[in-house]
């Protein structure tokens, strides 16, 4: 096998793993993606250790270069697959609360207008989905260093990525619970405490990011 052979293989490899990947796979099998980053494949694209070192290196290389340029991970240009799969998964957290807040939302404008008195009663889903929205695009912009498809050009390189928005989440969930909203707003208050237990299921979640 060439090295050009070995690009190509972690090239193919790489896209593969990226589309095949699962949420399970992005939590339990990171230990396994970041061996197969490390081997070779053989003619019939079967995972084998073996192979030279420049190889490897260069099948890994182009591996971790296709997994990043077909998930999520295009923000930065992380070191190895397991941080890759982690940016991956955490994308996919804020882009899905941010689309189940929207249909929720949505469904809520339309039960307004058939029956609003029913809908009210059942408003609290309503706090709570535009609460886990109102984190997600904060955590957004932390991650991806983008605001309404704008660069954020203030802070230090240490203000982003997901370990920050794991240190911010966790901040702001330690601040709501110490210091919950005491409001003579009671929406207002349950608006507050749905943040907060949204950013506490963010934190919770991806608390071993930069340990």
């Amino acid at each position: 096998m060439t090295k050009n052979e070995a690009i190509e293989l972690g090239k193919q490899a790489g896209a593969a793993a990226a589309e095949l990947m699962d949420e399970a796979a992005v939590r339990e099998d990171a230990d396994t993606m970041r061996v197969r980053a490390c081997m070779t494949l053989d003619a019939n694209g079967r995972l084998f250790v073996g192979g030279t070192k420049v190889q490897a290196d260069a099948f890994r290389a182009a591996y971790i270069e296709a997994f990043l340029r077909a998930g999520r991970a295009r923000y930065y240009d992380l070191p190895d697959v397991t941080a890759a799969m982690v940016l991956r998964s955490v994308m996919r957290w804020i882009d899905g609360a941010i689309e189940l807040a929207d249909k929720v939302i949505a469904q809520h404008i339309a039960d307004l207008s058939k029956n609003p008195l029913y809908a009210m009663e059942w408003s609290d889903r309503v706090f709570e989905a535009a609460a886990q929205k109102d984190a997600a695009i904060r955590l957004r912009i932390i991650v991806t260093r983008e605001h309404d498809g704008q660069p954020v050009t203030t802070g230090t390189d240490s203000d982003f990525g997901v370990a920050a928005a794991v240190r911010e989440a966790t901040r702001a969930a330690m601040r709501g619970a110490q210091y919950p909203s005491r409001s003579t707003s009671q929406p207002s208050n349950l608006a507050k405490e749905y943040v907060t237990k949204a950013f506490a299921e963010f934190a919770t979640r991806f608390r071993t990011v930069g340990q």
